[in-house]
C-alpha cells in the first residue's frame, strides 16, 4: 500500500488545524446554533434518565414503480435518492412533531482521497443535517435539503466528539448529544463472499439494539426500496413506527405527483 492507517492519522492531526478547523468551526457553530436540545416527536413511553439500547424493528418495501419514479424526481431536481428521502422524511418528522426544526444525524465514509480506499481502519463519522421544513414550494424545500447536505459533506472532516465540544450542548445520559434520529441509506452492491474450502450462511441478530431513539436505513435493492425502522421500544410503540412509515410513503407518492 503507497499508505497506511497511521499516515492517514497524522495528516488527520496535522490538516485539521488553522485555517481549515476554523472554517469547518465556524460553519458547525452557524448551522447549529440554538439547536434543538431534543426532538419533538411525541413519545409513548416516558423517557427514562438513563438511554436503554433495547429496540425493536419495522421493515417496508416500497415498490418498483415508487422507487423508479423517485429516482426520476430525484434527478429532476439535480439531487440524490438520499436527498431527496431526507427531504421526505424531515417533512413527517416536522407534521408528527409539529416543528419545523429537524435535526439527523448520518453516517459519512469520510474517505475523501483515492488512496484510502484499499485500507483497512476506521474512518466513518456522523454528520449532522439540520434542515427548516419552511418552504411554501417543494422545489425550494428540496433546493434547502440538497444545500444542507452539500454543506455538511463539504465541512466533513470535523470528528463528531469535536463537534460536540464546539457547539457546547447540554449532555445528558438520557438522549444522544445534537441529534436523536439516524437516518443511513445502502446503496452498495452486495455479493457472496467466496472462498475456498468455506461457505457461509447469514444469520439475523436475534437481539435488536440501538444507540439512537430511532435508526432508519433505505436499502435500494432489486429496484426497490426497502425502509428500516429500529426504534427504542422504551420510547415507542411499534404501532407509531409503522404510523411514521405509512406517512411517509404516502408523501412520497404525492411528491411524485407533484414533480
Amino acid at each position: 500500500l503507497a499508505i497506511q492507517y497511521a499516515d492517514y492519522a497524522h495528516w488527520q492531526h496535522t490538516y485539521l488545524k488553522g485555517e481549515v478547523l476554523d472554517e469547518q468551526q465556524h460553519y458547525w457553530q452557524a448551522q447549529l446554533a440554538d439547536v434543538p436540545v431534543v426532538h419533538g416527536l411525541p413519545l409513548d413511553y416516558p423517557r427514562a434518565a438513563v438511554k436503554g439500547s433495547e429496540g425493536g424493528l419495522v421493515s417496508e418495501v416500497l415498490s418498483q414503480a415508487l422507487t423508479s419514479s423517485l429516482k426520476a424526481l430525484a434527478q429532476q431536481h439535480g439531487m440524490t435518492l438520499f436527498m431527496l428521502l431526507h427531504g421526505a422524511l424531515g417533512l413527517v418528522l416536522a407534521r408528527h412533531s409539529n416543528h419545523h426544526d429537524i435535526v439527523l444525524g448520518t453516517p459519512v465514509a469520510n474517505r475523501t482521497h483515492a488512496e484510502l480506499a484499499p485500507l483497512i481502519g476506521f474512518f466513518v463519522n456522523t454528520l449532522v443535517l439540520r434542515v427548516d421544513t419552511r418552504h411554501a414550494h417543494l422545489s425550494d424545500y428540496l433546493a434547502h435539503v440538497k444545500e444542507v447536505n452539500l454543506a455538511a459533506q463539504s465541512n466533513q472532516d470535523m470528528p463528531f466528539e469535536q463537534l460536540v465540544e464546539i457547539c457546547d450542548v447540554p449532555r445528558n445520559t438520557a438522549h444522544n448529544p445534537l441529534f436523536q434520529i439516524m437516518f443511513s441509506m445502502d446503496t452498495n452492491e452486495h455479493s457472496e463472499l467466496a472462498l475456498d474450502g468455506v461457505s457461509f450462511t447469514p444469520i439475523e441478530a436475534q437481539v435488536v439494539s440501538t444507540k439512537f431513539d430511532i435508526e432508519i436505513n433505505a436499502v435500494e435493492e432489486n429496484a426497490e426500496i426497502t425502509v428500516n425502522w429500529v426504534y427504542d421500544t422504551d420510547l415507542f410503540k411499534a404501532a407509531r413506527i409503522h404510523q411514521l412509515q405509512a406517512h411517509l410513503e404516502r408523501l412520497l407518492s404525492s411528491m411524485v405527483e407533484w414533480g
